[in-house]
């Protein structure tokens, strides 16, 4: 199988596949990544309601890192679509709902 040129564009910038493979991959990452940030976005609002409601502070303590630790994938996932030069767009996951 022959290998497709892939062309760096620039520093931290996705490089550039020339064929239609690699445009349906792309699409299937971004798509991925769209999932994700729902789910990760979805996690921010549940959190709380979860620290909220816990009776241990051991419990309530975990929900509060684990949502400081979800606001820091969110912003990491939208340097990911800075790089791909997309739109950090949400998208509804089923699967992850």
């Amino acid at each position: 199988m022959a290998k497709t040129p892939v062309k760096k564009t620039e520093k931290n910038s996705a490089p550039e596949i020339q064929d239609e493979t690699g445009t349906q991959l792309k699409e299937l990452f971004v798509n991925s990544l769209q999932d994700i940030l729902w789910a990760e976005k979805h996690l921010t609002k549940a959190l709380p309601k979860m620290a909220k409601a816990a009776t241990s502070p051991e419990l309530v303590e975990a929900f509060e890192t684990h949502l400081e630790q979800t606001q820091e994938h969110i912003v990491r996932l939208e340097k990911v679509f800075a790089i791909l030069e997309e739109r950090p767009v949400a998208k509804i996951c089923d699967a992850m709902k």
